[in-house]
C-alpha cells in the first residue's frame, strides 16, 4: 500500500474510531484531516465535551482511541481537538493548521466548515 492509502486507510479508522467515542450525541461532528506532510489531526464536536476541563478531554480521548486502535494506526495522529459545541461552532479548528481547509480528507468537513452544512 503506497503512503497515501495508508495514510487515508489510517484516516479513515481514526475517524470511525472517534465516531464511535460520542456516537450518543446525534450533534457529534469528526474531522480528520493532514496537518504536515505525514501527520494527521482530528476534531471532534461533542457535547460529551461540555462539563470536561482540557486536560480531561484529552484523557477521555487518547484512553479510548488506546484501547479502539492499534499503536501503527495511531503514528500519524498528531493531536486531537475534542471541542463542545460552542466551540467546534466558532470554527476553531480552522486555526490550528494554515493546511488544514485545503487538505481535508472529507469532503464533507470541507462544507461545514465553510458554513453549507449544519
Amino acid at each position: 500500500m503506497d503512503q497515501t492509502k495508508d495514510k487515508l486507510a489510517n484516516a479513515e479508522k481514526i475517524k470511525r474510531a472517534l465516531e464511535k467515542f460520542v456516537f450518543d450525541d446525534e450533534k457529534q461532528c469528526v474531522i480528520v484531516f493532514e496537518s504536515s506532510v505525514g501527520n494527521l489531526r482530528a476534531v471532534v464536536g461533542s457535547r460529551k465535551f461540555t462539563d470536561m476541563g482540557p486536560v480531561e478531554r484529552q484523557e477521555a480521548v487518547w484512553e479510548f482511541l488506546t484501547k479502539e486502535l492499534r499503536r501503527e494506526d495511531l503514528v500519524q495522529l498528531y493531536g486531537v481537538h475534542p471541542l463542545d459545541p460552542q466551540e467546534f461552532a466558532v470554527d476553531k479548528f480552522r486555526k490550528f493548521s494554515s493546511t488544514a481547509v485545503s487538505t481535508f480528507f472529507y469532503p464533507d468537513a470541507r462544507r461545514a466548515s465553510e458554513g453549507q452544512d449544519e
